[in-house]
């Protein structure tokens, strides 16, 4: 998450790595999932516009497997209403 903070695209690869890291070690890790959809909505949202679908759909994957595995996550819940509200999906509706 540290790497995550930085908010250039080197942190966001090496970020990726390590989120990548904890999944090989526990597949079921949703914090994980969350962090590597933060390193792609990070591009999506501020740093490479050329790579947007790419980008858009990197970071909603990565976020709808972390709210799979936890669905009670903040997080993970966060990062998916902030990219149903940008990606105007206003009648998005999850419960709980």
């Amino acid at each position: 998450m540290q790497e995550l903070k930085k908010g250039t695209l080197e942190a966001d690869e090496q970020a990726r790595i390590y989120f990548q890291q904890a999944m090989d070690i526990d597949p079921h890790y949703a914090r994980a999932y969350t962090g590597m959809s933060l390193t792609y909505f990070n591009e999506w949202s501020c740093q490479i516009w050329d790579r947007w679908e790419v980008s858009q759909k990197g970071a909603f994957g990565w976020a709808q497997k972390a709210f799979e595995l936890e669905e009670r996550d903040h997080v993970s819940a966060t990062i998916l209403g902030k990219l149903y509200l940008f990606n105007g999906d206003y009648e998005k509706q999850n419960t709980f």
